[in-house]
């Protein structure tokens, strides 16, 4: 059977949580699948479980360990032979009919070019439903998509659906180190440039893990990596800065701000940088101010009101949940 979809998963040190990852692959309700796995150099025997699986739909590409998912993902591009991509790593989870949902509604509306759907968090051994992060419901493109995505990047790439040829036409991922982490939400934005039309799927269709020590959880590269992705589009498309200015105002200081509150918390001198960037973003930011005086309170003032700010962050969210 000729595979419509080509499953593109990362994967590093994953053996922890492939097996999981590949079950929910092997048990969609579509079957016109592959899978390829690219593993990124992997020391824990990762690949061992990936070949034990002796799937004809799945397939194991190694490659010498980069340390970057687009670069890893990108190593797959060759190998596809779908008229669809999906993205999925290699700790999260699919639903069985997440596929074939995706099939049905991408077959009915071919004007579509990429579908991506809501999700739960996968915390522990906890599902935690989550709020819809997609800011409409009707399908977006064009500049009501960019103004969106610059606002936030609310599209999980492990629900992601896309049109093959709409990602050779733009290049698959940058593989700039500092996109790290991001690197998804620079090319949702090279997509929108190209007038694709991004569609939601109101189901949670993807058990989206939450641990501490994934990519996605590392603020101040997220942070970076979403200030270099959006300064790229506006080198590409110098008029994004006059047609989005409001938009990219607030962004680039709220990303300049939370950047700033990273640091300053590690006791980085680099937080001083993002304080000075996040005021001139916008000069009235009392929060930015604050941090500001902060800043200035010296190593041990800032630490006994950041111990203050601490107690009150956990006094005010009531008792933890167990």
């Amino acid at each position: 059977m000729q595979p419509r979809v080509s499953i593109v998963m990362p994967s590093f040190n994953a053996r922890e949580t492939i097996a999981a990852t590949l079950n929910s692959v092997v048990t969609q309700t579509y079957v016109a699948f592959e899978l390829i796995v690219v593993d990124d150099g992997s020391t824990d025997g990762t690949p061992d479980l990936i070949d034990a699986l002796r799937d004809p739909r799945v397939r194991l590409i190694r490659a010498p360990h980069s340390g970057l998912p687009g670069a890893a993902r990108n190593r797959a591009a060759s190998a596809c032979t779908g008229e669809f991509v999906a993205f999925l790593d290699a700790d999260d989870l699919w639903v069985p009919e997440k596929l074939e949902r995706q099939i049905q509604a991408l077959d009915g509306h071919p004007d579509i070019g990429l579908m991506h759907t809501a999700a739960y968090h996968l915390c522990g051994d906890r599902v935690e439903p989550q709020p819809g992060r997609c800011p409409a419901r009707e399908p977006l493109w064009g500049r009501r998509l960019m103004d969106a995505l610059l606002r936030s990047n609310f599209i999980y790439t492990p629900s992601v659906m896309v049109r093959r040829r709409l990602l050779d036409a733009t290049g698959w991922f940058d593989e700039d180190p500092a996109l790290r982490g991001p690197e998804d939400f620079d090319l949702w934005l090279r997509l929108c440039e190209a007038g694709v039309l991004f569609a939601y799927l109101d189901e949670p269709l993807l058990l989206y893990r939450v641990r501490a020590d994934s990519v996605s959880r590392n603020p101040a590269g997220d942070l970076t990596g979403s200030l270099a992705a959006i300064a790229k589009a506006c080198r590409r498309n110098p008029p994004l800065r006059a047609i989005h200015a409001t938009v990219l105002a607030a962004r680039f200081h709220g990303l300049h701000l939370a950047r700033a509150e990273h640091r300053l918390r590690a006791g980085e001198q680099g937080g001083w940088v993002d304080l000075a960037h996040a005021l001139w973003w916008n000069p009235s930011s009392g929060r930015a101010w604050a941090w500001l005086a902060l800043a200035m309170a010296g190593s041990r003032g800032r630490s006994v009101l950041l111990g203050w700010h601490a107690r009150r962050r956990g006094q005010s969210a009531g008792p933890a949940r167990v």
